[in-house]
């Protein structure tokens, strides 16, 4: 049997131990949005919506926009680029299924967006031609770097451009995080759906239906 003066001996250093993991774990996790990577679904959303980050961008007619000319409506969005050889094709198809998949009631007040990080490339009008490609309803953003960075640093995401080809400055591929946004019509980020789930376009509508018709 162990004295109490052993275990006076072990006890502090296991409670530092586990003192030092919890601190490690509290800091992976403030290094992320709370929202990110909640599981899929509304139903198991693990934190609180908060106040989603009003980002202001160029879209692919010319035109200023922000985040909250779209309160009122509910918006789903994703970062990518126009010569992205598969991710980005697979995200605007899984949103035009998305969309196909809502609610008569609903579809018209929901807004997907694209918003290119590569501005050096993707002029507005080669954006448009692209996204509307997908459905005549979405929506082509991008920006200076600037803004696109702030973007990235504020929902949690990255892009990094990589080395152009020795024979063409402008052959070049892009790095970025394939998650898809959800901003409730209150302006609040509801969720971040990683790209892997967003094939499921009816769980995805169920959840956007319901973020849309909690509009008052």
């Amino acid at each position: 049997m162990m004295k109490p003066s052993s275990w006076k001996k072990f006890a502090f250093p296991i409670f530092l131990a586990v003192l030092i993991v919890l601190g490690i774990v509290g800091a992976r996790l403030a290094m992320r949005h709370p929202q990110a990577h909640a599981h899929g679904t509304l139903e198991k959303l693990l934190f609180r919506p908060v106040e989603a980050y009003n980002f202001e961008l160029t879209d692919h007619d010319g035109r200023r926009v922000n985040l909250k000319q779209f309160r009122g409506q509910t918006v789903l969005f994703a970062l990518g680029f126009t010569h992205c050889p598969s991710i980005c094709p697979a995200t605007l198809s899984h949103f035009a299924a998305i969309r196909e998949a809502l609610p008569d009631d609903v579809r018209d007040k929901v807004r997907f967006l694209f918003i290119s990080v590569d501005p050096e490339r993707d002029t507005p009008e080669r954006l448009k031609e692209w996204v509307t490609f997908y459905d005549p309803e979405f929506l082509g953003l991008t920006g200076d770097v600037t803004a696109l960075r702030g973007v990235a640093y504020k929902y949690k995401a990255t892009y990094t451009k990589g080395k152009p080809a020795a024979d063409d400055p402008l052959n070049y591929q892009v790095d970025h995080s394939a998650d898809a946004y959800l901003i409730g019509p209150d302006g609040r980020w509801m969720m971040a759906y990683p790209f892997e789930e967003l094939p499921k376009a009816e769980s995805i509508a169920r959840d956007i239906a319901r973020v849309a018709r909690s509009a008052k």
